[in-house]
């Protein structure tokens, strides 16, 4: 109980200022909310290729792909309707 005493004057005192001067508090936030925002803003999702062509040759994921292909063509190849 000792702790949530001594807190509760501190967020009063912010809702004191926060209340009288609301442009300048929303102002404040935005601004601090995009500059931490910034260095995602220009984040590229997704991966860069959209297939097999973007795994790197020689690795083994493209050799799974290789022999599911040959060996499986049921499951890893598209059926065209």
């Amino acid at each position: 109980m000792g702790a949530a005493a001594q807190e509760e004057p501190v967020w009063g005192a912010i809702a004191r200022r926060v209340m009288a001067r609301p442009v300048l508090s929303l102002v404040l936030s935005t601004v601090i909310l995009l500059a931490l925002a910034a260095p995602v803003i220009d984040l590229e999702e997704g991966a860069t290729g959209t297939g097999a062509e973007s795994i790197p040759d020689g690795g083994s994921a493209k050799t799974m792909l290789w022999l599911e292909s040959q060996y499986n063509p049921g499951i890893s190849s598209r059926s065209i309707s």
